[in-house]
């Protein structure tokens, strides 16, 4: 009897499909209660101290894009279909972190809201994540199936001052309905104005460029401009040449990836911005 129980679940989980990764965590949609349990401690749900617990579900701690919170994992036909996720007093630092790497991980977000301490959104995608920061509070809920997000009556983004900044970051939020004053941007865009007013912030790290071998040998050398986004914690998210000089491109954007700034804090929060960097190659 145990040899066909344990046929039957081995059936379960290489039938299931796999392929789609819950972000941020060492699990994939699919996975069964078994492998569940050999990628972490966790215990049958009860309809107590589980948040959404269901019949069947199972709860304990998960590492959310490395920061611990309290998970129920819902399943339904013996295979993960739902997480749902919570942090209690979580450090600013750790919710903004959070942030930017399910900006890394490629999806679309769509806020409902996005006020100082109070951000309601939808990270879109092969999974999609309904994430609600209220204060030091997370509330995470992660499903496979790509949600329909009904359309928002007022637009709840301003549109980007060119398609190019459109491309290196969301547009910059709205304020909340009935908010008595704008919130600062979540994105600082350096030479527009509205960061006329905002000193950049300094470097902390910087790289020096080298020629590429073909490069010197043609005897090519210059400036090349390139344009960076820069996360909550000072790391460049993404680079683009705005001044091209031929054969030095690539080796510029890879020494602007190497970058690092002091984080840039605007209206007591630590914000993202893009900045114009020069990457100069000497003759040596």
């Amino acid at each position: 009897m145990l040899a066909l129980v344990l046929a039957v679940a081995l059936t379960v989980e290489a039938a299931a499909d796999t392929s789609v990764r819950v972000p941020g965590t060492s699990l994939r949609f699919g996975f069964t209660a078994e492998r569940l349990h050999r990628e972490g401690e966790f215990a049958v749900a009860t309809s107590k101290g589980a948040a959404g617990a269901a019949a069947g579900g199972l709860t304990g701690k998960l590492r959310f894009f490395g920061v611990d919170g309290q998970a129920t994992l819902h399943l339904d036909g013996g295979a993960l279909t739902r997480v749902h996720l919570e942090m209690k007093d979580a450090p600013g630092q750790s919710l903004d972190y959070i942030q930017d790497q399910l900006l890394r991980s490629g999806l679309e977000r769509r806020c409902q809201e996005f006020a100082p301490g109070r951000h309601l959104c939808d990270w879109i995608g092969p999974a999609t994540v309904h994430l609600e920061i209220i204060g030091s509070d997370l509330t995470a809920e992660i499903t496979r199936a790509v949600a329909r997000v009904a359309p928002v009556p007022a637009p709840i983004h301003a549109p980007p001052a060119d398609t190019a900044r459109a491309r290196m970051s969301p547009p910059a939020p709205g304020p909340a309905a009935g908010a008595g004053a704008a919130a600062a941007p979540d994105t600082i865009h350096f030479g527009s104005a509205e960061a006329a007013a905002i000193a950049r912030p300094a470097v902390a790290d910087s790289c020096r460029p080298a020629r590429p071998a073909a490069a010197r040998a043609q005897g090519v050398f210059g400036r090349v401009l390139v344009t960076v986004l820069v996360d909550t914690t000072g790391s460049v998210l993404d680079a683009r040449v705005t001044r091209s000089v031929r054969g030095l491109d690539q080796a510029a954007l890879e020494c602007a990836r190497r970058y690092r700034f002091v984080p840039l804090r605007v209206d007591g929060r630590t914000v993202r911005f893009t900045r114009e960097i020069p990457i100069r190659f000497l003759l040596d």
